[in-house]
């Protein structure tokens, strides 16, 4: 397994010699390297978590610590990406200029040049769509989540002992 110094050199490889199959493949080291982190951090705590189940599953109330493992396990990963997140509203900045750019193709968009034109601000807009959408998803999730355990009298402990129970049970989530 990579440690992060390898991480950055490999990053580092690829941008100075940029390959879409680089890239790809380092996307799915990224996303191998977050998942045994994932598992290392619940490896960590989950002695506490077994506790925190427990009491929660006895009708029990959380202290501050506890429901902050709570949300570490359930939201910590959506919590982590929305704050270091920084190219959010120039996403939207570019969203809107791709917008205005369809607007001016509507009329005109008769010329092979002109479709394809079309074609790639299309591709752009997707590709920000998806970005977009995922930095937005995120952030609901954590206002459901602190939505969810604002008030510890009708916080639904079922629920929460349920997914609890299921990241300790799944290496995938």
């Amino acid at each position: 397994m990579e440690t992060l110094k390898d991480l950055a050199r490999l990053m580092s490889q690829a941008v100075e010699n940029p390959d879409a199959e680089e890239f790809n493949r380092l996307s799915n080291v990224f996303q191998n390297r977050k998942s045994a982190i994932r598992e290392k951090i619940q490896a960590m705590t989950a002695k506490e978590v077994k506790g925190i189940v427990g009491k929660l599953a006895e009708g029990g109330d959380l202290s501050e610590e506890e429901l902050d493992l709570v949300k570490l396990w359930i939201v910590g990963d959506a919590e982590a990406y929305s704050k270091m997140e920084n190219n959010f509203e120039d996403w939207v900045a570019e969203f809107k200029w791709l917008e205005s750019l369809i607007q001016e193709q509507e009329s005109g968009a008769e010329e092979v040049q002109d479709l394809f034109r079309v074609q790639g601000i299309l591709e752009d807009a997707s590709r920000l769509a998806i970005n977009i959408g995922y930095y937005l998803e995120t952030r609901e999730r954590i206002r459901r989540f602190e939505e969810a355990t604002a008030n510890m009298a009708t916080m639904d402990r079922d629920l929460i002992v349920k997914i609890l129970k299921l990241k300790m049970t799944s290496p995938s989530t």
